[in-house]
């Protein structure tokens, strides 16, 4: 019994040691426990659904500070300025992002869009705060920075400060909860002027830290944190050239994304090879991977990560009509679906001809100031009429030997009879009406596991009148200067396009009209193989 009450005794002696040690007993009807530090402001600031620590003001180290010398700030705004204008492009759109790229309004609207800058190009931005809260004896006054990281052209880092200009600060008035700016703020590097890298580069989440120090005279360790925001951030090579459908200065994001998502190129040869890579798929060649060998398509993608079909099943030629932003925006597809042409599953599919994936990479050159060339694709010499011109068969088509599945078995070279139906390159066949397995076109047949498309097996069209392309003028690819974005395939000359793409060629079949006149027949063609004799001729135009 003596060691029982004495060991109570004991633990009751040791509990209230523990409670004054702690503060004393939380109060009653919570089970909150006291604080351990007084010496702590209860500040927190809460964006996005987390709690932060606030910036604590105190007047000496290590003093108990007054509730009024508290002060909590929260990012409100930030707007990147010199930067490039930016159009959003999505199904039925493109607007330009303007005003603030982030903005936290309130929980309720949240704002984050993409940024763009020129390499060689400084970084300023505008922020504006919100004070949640205020001091409340008497103004405070300092200065606000952002701190962050980005890449450097031999892979190292570099932190860089968004400084206010010298002799500016910022006042926190008393009793004010207001909006604090707007404040300018532009990138330095030991208190110099720094500038984008002229180098490729894509931040998906660039952080910036904000902190704010309560004197016009700080040091590093009068900063305290604030608050911070992630920014996505395209960086070019060099200032674009002049766009297409744009004004000097505007991008589509599309464009911007493959200009520069394959990041790290330093020159216009390392920027077109980068960007190639979004569109092919390559089989390095050690010693020169520019002399790599483009395999096929490699499933061009827009900056949401939508494939951009080259003419899908069910979808031709007459589907893609438009300007490059139509294209970039899919809106014939709600033209069709509002005509019932299309079903509902199809509004969102991107999809284009071979002119508009020759601007689609012509253009993301020029976003890092890479002039290129379009290239139109003929096969001119197969008719001398030019209101009936020869057509290309791209591969694969099954023309047969046996002379009984020949029209013209007698002659020497066009021995096969093409029909075509609506006016198309190769149109949906009905049923009985050319061949009844669907595949058949007159004497010839379409074998699906042809040349393959941006994320298509068998292109929905194979028989062109012209094909365009992108000839790169950089000395680096003078060995192989012509670019196929719709096949992911680069050839030397028009014999060797023939050689990787082509399988026959059509003439048009004429008939008299009513006064006995000869026209062309359209849709009946003749056919021949290609035989490697160079009948393609590339022929330079402005755009598709």
């Amino acid at each position: 019994l003596a060691l029982r009450s004495s060991a109570k005794a004991v633990a009751r002696s040791l509990l209230k040691k523990s409670i004054k040690r702690n503060g004393g007993l939380p109060k009653r009807g919570t089970s909150k426990k006291p604080r351990k530090d007084k010496k702590q402001c209860p500040c927190t600031i809460k964006l996005g659904g987390k709690k932060r620590q606030g910036d604590r003001l105190l007047k000496k180290a290590g003093s108990k500070p007054k509730e009024d010398e508290c002060v909590d700030l929260q990012l409100h705004s930030v707007r990147f300025l010199d930067d490039l204008t930016i159009h959003k492009d999505m199904v039925g759109r493109a607007d330009p992002i303007t005003g603030a790229e982030w903005e936290n309004s309130s929980l309720k609207q949240f704002k984050n869009e993409p940024v763009g800058y020129a390499g060689g190009t400084q970084m300023r931005v505008e922020v504006k705060f919100k004070v949640i809260r205020p001091p409340k004896e008497k103004a405070v006054t300092g200065l606000i920075k952002g701190v962050t990281t980005v890449k450097k052209k031999d892979g190292s880092k570099i932190g860089i400060e968004l400084l206010m200009k010298p002799g500016e600060k910022v006042t926190l008035p008393k009793g004010s909860t207001g909006l604090v700016g707007p404040l300018i703020l532009r990138a330095k590097n030991n208190q110099k002027d720094i500038d984008w890298e002229k180098m490729t580069q894509f931040y998906n989440q660039m952080e910036i830290d904000w902190k704010f120090a309560p004197t016009t005279t700080p040091t590093d360790a009068d900063f305290k944190p604030v608050d911070s925001s992630e920014h996505q951030v395209y960086v070019t090579l060099n200032k674009p050239l002049n766009p297409l459908n744009l004004k000097e200065g505007e991008v589509f994001l599309t464009v911007l994304h493959l200009a520069t998502s394959n990041s790290g190129a330093k020159d216009d040869a390392e920027a077109v090879w980068n960007t190639w890579q979004l569109f092919a798929e390559i089989k390095n060649n050690p010693q020169n991977k520019y002399r790599s060998e483009s395999l096929g398509p490699k499933g061009v993608k827009n900056w949401k990560g939508d494939p951009i079909f080259y003419y899908p099943e069910g979808l031709g030629l007459w589907d893609c009509s438009g300007t490059f932003e139509d294209f970039l925006i899919a809106k014939k597809n709600l033209v069709m679906l509002e005509l019932g042409l299309i079903e509902e599953d199809k509004k969102n599919i991107l999809y284009g001809s071979c002119g508009y994936m020759a601007d689609l990479f012509r253009e993301s050159l020029k976003v890092n100031h890479i002039d290129s060339q379009i290239i139109d694709a003929t096969a001119e010499a197969e008719s001398t009429d030019e209101n009936a011109p020869g057509l290309i068969l791209i591969k694969h088509w099954a023309l047969p030997d046996d002379p009984e599945r020949q029209s013209y078995p007698n002659e020497p070279e066009y021995k096969w009879y093409l029909h075509l139906h609506e006016d198309s390159m190769v149109s949906a066949i009905k049923t009985g009406e050319v061949g009844e397995d669907g595949l058949t076109y007159g004497d010839i047949k379409n074998v699906l596991n042809g040349l393959p498309g941006q994320h298509v097996e068998t292109p929905s069209e194979k028989i062109f009148g012209n094909h365009g392309i992108v000839k790169v003028l950089l000395k680096e690819f003078q060995h192989r200067p012509y670019f196929d974005p719709s096949y992911g395939k680069t050839y030397i000359d028009e014999r060797d396009f023939e050689n990787k793409a082509v399988d026959g060629y059509a003439n048009p079949l004429y008939k008299k009209d009513k006064k006995g006149k000869k026209i062309p027949h359209f849709y009946h063609y003749k056919v021949r193989r290609s035989e490697g004799l160079n009948n393609i001729h590339f022929e330079l135009i402005e755009y598709y």
